[in-house]
C-alpha cells in the first residue's frame, strides 16, 4: 500500500527515472527546457524540483527523475528517440 503525504489530485500520474548515460547531453537538455515550460503552464513556479501542482524534475548526477499527470511525456520521450528500454515508469 502506498501513503501519500500532501496535495493529491485525482488525475493520475506517471513518475519516470532515466539513467543519464543513456541520454546524450543535448537530451538531458531538452528534456530540461520541455519540463520547465510545461511546469510554467500550470503555474509561474520555476520546476527544478517540485510546484504547487506536484509536478516535480530531479536531475543528480546519474540520472534524471521527473513525473507527467497530462500524458504528454511518453510522446516526448518517444519523439526524442529515447530507447523504451531505459526508462522506468511507474503509475501512480
Amino acid at each position: 500500500m502506498k501513503f501519500r503525504l500532501g496535495f493529491v489530485s485525482n488525475s493520475s500520474s506517471t513518475s519516470f527515472v532515466i539513467h543519464k548515460s543513456a541520454l546524450s547531453k543535448k537530451q538531458v537538455e531538452e528534456l530540461k527546457k520541455f519540463y520547465n515550460e510545461k511546469s510554467k503552464e500550470s503555474d509561474d513556479c520555476d520546476c527544478e524540483m517540485y510546484d504547487d501542482n506536484g509536478l516535480y524534475f530531479n536531475e543528480t548526477t546519474n540520472y534524471i527523475a521527473f513525473n507527467d499527470n497530462s500524458g504528454t511525456m511518453d510522446k516526448k520521450l518517444e519523439e526524442m528517440n529515447i530507447n523504451e528500454d531505459d526508462i522506468y515508469r511507474e503509475n501512480l
